[in-house]
């Protein structure tokens, strides 16, 4: 009996040690002290950057039209990593505010552009040490150029990318390589892509009547996602570097991006995007979510949830932006206060619709720092 006890035992000692180290780890629960995000936002009189911390006594608001001079008329606002640039026009010169959104660190780019006759500008964009300005020359045909100002001396060099162009979209710089997206005469879409060192077009792209946008991966490479049209899209995946096509796949979504640029995100092999309501709804977009690994579209139940939030603060709020990071979305919305003023908060809410926090702000949010 002695025996039969102690060997029971040791069996299930055994049987439970086995299975243990045989299942799989749990994936742990994303978590609120992780988050650590950046708000852009305004209110009638001034910009601001909100810094969130799960610790609100770290928190903070910074006025940049007081101390960054970043006036509320700017023209745009682009983002590269953390650095953001807003651009201004006056007095026929072009100028703008680089600002690193992490350090605070800033600078005053003056006049590095002036309006001419000969060439409409188009878009502006920029890396720590250069602004590339978009144009367009006048006449026919007319030919997509950039003009490259070096930050620190100002020195510009002008040269000619793209041939006989109808229309340019919104353009993505990644890593020395600026994407450019456009229309040709032939009312086909084009992404070029340009090598911003050798100032030379490496990789021309030709997609017909698909409508293509770019982005890039979670693993640092560049994306053109082609709209084939009735919900059918390519998805092409290129090495930043080398620029060598990694993958191509296809898939189904009834969604429309639109060319250039675009707000999307791919963290593993899900894609996080703008979701466009039917209208009329309450809400115009809200975060949906592809999963590449079984085909499955999904989203949150935005529209309840700003009912909520409009409920509890008796006004109706607007959605401004999104953004998902670490296991969480990132939802900003603009109200109007009892006197009128523009106000606005953050919504952090579970991948379930579950709202975690609801941060109120005194300005109304037009930036999720992506």
């Amino acid at each position: 009996m002695h025996f039969r006890s102690w060997f029971c035992l040791i069996f299930l000692a055994a049987l439970f040690v086995g299975c243990s180290s045989d299942d799989d780890p749990l994936p742990e629960s994303p978590s609120l002290s992780d988050l650590n995000f950046r708000v852009i936002g305004e209110d009638l009189q001034n910009i601001y950057q909100f810094n969130y911390d799960i610790d609100p006594a770290k928190q903070e608001t910074i006025n940049l039209t007081q101390e960054n001079m970043v006036n509320r008329g700017y023209l745009i606002l682009r983002q590269v990593d953390e650095l953001l640039s807003f651009y201004s026009f006056s007095s026929g010169q072009f100028s703008a505010v680089l600002r690193d959104a992490a350090t605070g660190e800033s600078r005053l780019v003056e006049n590095f552009y002036a309006a001419n006759p000969e060439r409409s500008v188009t878009w502006g964009i920029n890396s720590q040490e250069q602004i590339f300005m978009g144009y367009l020359s006048q006449g026919l045909p007319r030919n997509l150029g950039v003009r490259t100002i070096d930050i620190a001396t100002g020195e510009a060099r002008d040269k000619i990318h793209v041939l006989d162009v109808n229309r340019v979209f919104g353009p993505l710089y990644f890593e020395n390589r600026l994407i450019l997206t456009y229309l040709d005469s032939s009312a086909e879409f084009n992404v070029a892509i340009v090598d911003t060192q050798q100032e030379e077009v490496q990789l021309f792209l030709n997609y017909g009547e698909a409508i293509p946008c770019v982005f890039t991966d979670d693993q640092g490479n560049i994306v053109v996602l082609a709209d084939m049209g009735d919900g059918q899209f390519d998805y092409f995946t290129y090495d930043a570097q080398s620029l060598e096509l990694i993958e191509t796949r296809s898939f189904s979504l009834n969604e429309f991006f639109g060319p250039g640029s675009v707000p999307v995100k791919l963290i593993d092999d899900k894609l996080f995007f703008r979701d466009q309501y039917v209208q009329p709804s309450p809400v115009v977009f809200g975060p949906g979510i592809y999963d590449f690994a079984n085909g499955a579209e999904s989203g949150i139940d935005m529209i309840t949830i700003s009912q909520q939030v409009s409920s509890g603060l008796g006004t109706i709020v607007n959605i401004t932006d999104f953004d998902f990071q670490n296991g969480f979305f990132l939802v900003s919305y603009s109200n109007l206060s009892p006197i009128g003023d523009p106000e606005g908060g953050v919504l952090i809410i579970s991948e379930d619709s579950v709202v975690m926090e609801h941060i109120r702000l005194d300005f109304s949010p037009t930036l999720l720092v992506h």
